[in-house]
């Protein structure tokens, strides 16, 4: 049977050309391209009429590369958390800046009210929405109205796959829907298998040689370093790597992770400060470690649903042991969404925690008085000294001063210094617009929005004249702020209640490497000290 194919007619050029039908094509597209634009301007020009909009002030030229240099700058003095906080202070009379580079709009802010916007739906509901007023509550973004973009799932995936610190949207809150139930168990945290780690710690304090009055000095963050990530992967995978120590380790496994974690970490942080030419960094060295780390969890995940195939889960014992993985196979059994889920946990939050302790004792070590307070507070408490009692999670919180301290050092030194997001769809911030900041800023679709609250915590009309300085005391008033993530900060308390009982008598000892007068950061995940915590034990 023969096809009846239509044959195409040739006559149609004869009544229309080519070059006509193509210029017709070319007309219909160029009027679309009219119509959309002037769509969208009439919608721009709705919200700013509606809110009383004004333009952010500009810092920068918009095609400059100013803000690529600056970058460059403080990049190379260890000073990038700063930045930010270097460009509002350029305009002192508003908190809110326009910083563009190459044709690409920036806004960088530090204003609270902006944050709360941007960062709702990521944090309980009830935490923006009944603190805005009702102006600012009708210009309340959806989560559709910023995103990270794809530029962090890009970057990282690679290395710690599709989970809850690379992903977006509702991918994103799928994810926190199957972790917020782990975390929000009061045993997430081993008390019995963090007392271990804070006495390999003291062991290998007191490995160091000492001088005539008995003191020991050393650079505590690399311990701190190996200390977080031996209490993260416990509680994750429900082993330790136990790399405390060269003494203490165990398997050649146990080694090639650890070796293979700092190089994949690295290489992420590479890649991020590539930007969007991250992909063409890369190298055989960092695929095989990424290999490596997942491989060596994939061997926790396949335990993990055993154990819930045959109803054995070390959460349901009696061992007082609690594991992550445990806790989420209960509601998935999808090995890559287990395993991503795990090493994205770990790569937040190893640095979080470290960072946390290492800028506590930092300041400790600046500040005698409030480490004479602390130790005071400890000692009622609890007692000082190798017979001193361990702290339970019930007493610990009873610990006021301690938190105090920890809250500013969050203030001070928050492990996250700055973000960002992309405006997804054009919408309002509640502050921003105008010479002194204070009118509704309208943000366009694939605008950056880049905030500091590095630079908002040292505002001083939110935290008074004593801003920059270093004063737990000021949380015992009414002042703004959010609680520490739970683990974070429950690890950490535990942690410097041991070390200050066991060496109360810690002080400042000198850096070989570096003066006191400045502080660097460590450019990475999390913003951490660079230049070590170097104090004497005793």
């Amino acid at each position: 049977m023969a096809l009846n194919i239509p044959r195409f007619d040739m006559e149609i050029f004869k009544t229309y050309p080519p070059w006509k039908i193509a210029g017709g094509a070319l007309a219909v597209y160029v009027l679309y391209l009219v119509l959309g634009k002037i769509a969208v301007r009439m919608h721009e020009n709705k919200l700013i009429k509606q809110y009383g909009c004004k333009p952010a002030v500009m810092l920068y030229s918009p095609y400059g590369l100013q803000m690529m240099k600056d970058f460059g700058e403080f990049m190379k003095k260890k000073k990038v958390p700063t930045m930010m906080h270097y460009w509002l202070q350029q305009k002192p009379e508003t908190n809110t800046v326009r910083v563009d580079s190459l044709g690409t709009t920036t806004i960088v802010t530090n204003e609270p009210r902006n944050l709360q916007v941007m960062l709702a739906t990521e944090f309980d509901s009830a935490t923006p929405h009944s603190k805005l007023p009702q102006c600012y509550i009708m210009s309340y973004p959806s989560h559709q109205d910023f995103r990270l973009g794809g530029f962090r799932e890009r970057c990282f995936k690679p290395f710690i796959g599709s989970g809850i610190f690379t992903q977006d949207g509702h991918e994103w809150s799928i994810s926190r829907a199957l972790l917020r139930p782990a975390f929000e168990l009061k045993n997430s945290t081993n008390f019995g298998g963090l007392e271990l780690h804070i006495q390999r710690i003291y062991n290998h304090i007191l490995d160091e040689p000492a001088d005539e009055e008995g003191f020991r000095a050393l650079d505590l963050e690399p311990l701190l370093s190996k200390f977080s990530l031996d209490v993260v992967t416990e509680l994750l995978f429900g082993k330790t790597s136990d790399q405390r120590h060269a003494k203490h380790v165990s398997t050649k496994e146990e080694q090639d992770f650890v070796e293979a974690w700092e190089i994949g970490q690295h290489w992420m942080v590479d890649r991020a400060k590539a930007g969007p030419l991250c992909n063409f960094v890369t190298s055989k060295k960092a695929r095989a470690a990424c290999a490596t780390v997942q491989k060596y969890a994939d061997q926790f995940v396949d335990q993990s649903i055993e154990r819930y195939k045959t109803k054995t889960l070390i959460n349901n014992t009696d061992s007082g042991r609690y594991v992550f993985l445990d806790e989420i196979v209960q509601q998935t059994q999808d090995r890559e969404i287990l395993r991503s889920q795990c090493l994205n946990v770990l790569f937040a939050g190893r640095e979080t925690l470290a960072a946390l302790i290492a800028w506590t004792l930092f300041w400790l070590r600046k500040t005698p008085r409030v480490h004479r307070k602390l130790v005071e507070e400890v000692e009622k408490k609890f007692g000082v000294g190798l017979d001193a009692r361990l702290p339970t999670y019930e007493q610990m919180w009873e610990l006021t001063y301690l938190q105090w301290v920890l809250r500013e050092t969050h203030r001070l030194n928050s492990p996250a210094p700055g973000n960002g997001r992309e405006c997804s769809k054009t919408t309002v911030l509640p502050l921003g617009g105008g010479p002194d900041g204070k009118s509704p800023l309208l943000v366009r679709r694939g605008d950056l929005v880049h905030y500091s609250t590095y630079s908002m915590c040292r505002r001083k009309d939110l935290y008074g004249e004593s801003a920059e300085e270093y004063l737990p005391e000021r949380w015992g008033q009414d002042a703004p702020g959010e609680g520490l993530q739970k683990f974070a900060n429950t690890t950490a308390t535990y942690a410097l209640i041991r070390i200050i009982q066991l060496f109360p008598d810690l002080k400042p000892a000198p850096n070989p490497n570096h003066s006191e007068d400045t502080v660097l950061y460590r450019v990475g995940m999390t913003n951490t000290v660079d230049h070590g915590v170097w104090l004497n034990f005793k």
